[in-house]
């Protein structure tokens, strides 16, 4: 895709090229009430980043009820998934 064309930022442009080659997750794969629900969202979000880095699964460790979703979605970024790789992990 031509840079000037691309309705993304242009680092984005640069690396989304490669990400084929690495692994990414395709959100159109999630159903559409994933979308609707934080608590399935952060549920679907986290195995997909731990399935793409290759780690094992370690979900119900970090997934407080008392914490929330989107505090329990960040202790598992955090705490296992970056802290578990030297892949570089990409978000965007």
């Amino acid at each position: 895709m031509p840079y000037a064309l691309c309705p993304i930022p242009y680092a984005l442009c640069r690396i989304v090229p490669h990400l084929s080659e690495k692994g990414y997750i395709h959100f159109q794969l999630a159903n559409r009430e994933i979308f609707q629900d934080l608590d399935k969202f952060w549920r679907w979000f986290c195995p997909n980043v731990r399935l793409g880095l290759q780690l094992g699964n370690q979900i119900a460790e970090y997934g407080d009820e008392l914490f929330g979703s989107q505090i329990s979605c960040k202790m598992y970024f955090q705490q296992y998934l970056l802290l578990s790789t030297t892949k570089l992990l990409v978000l965007a």
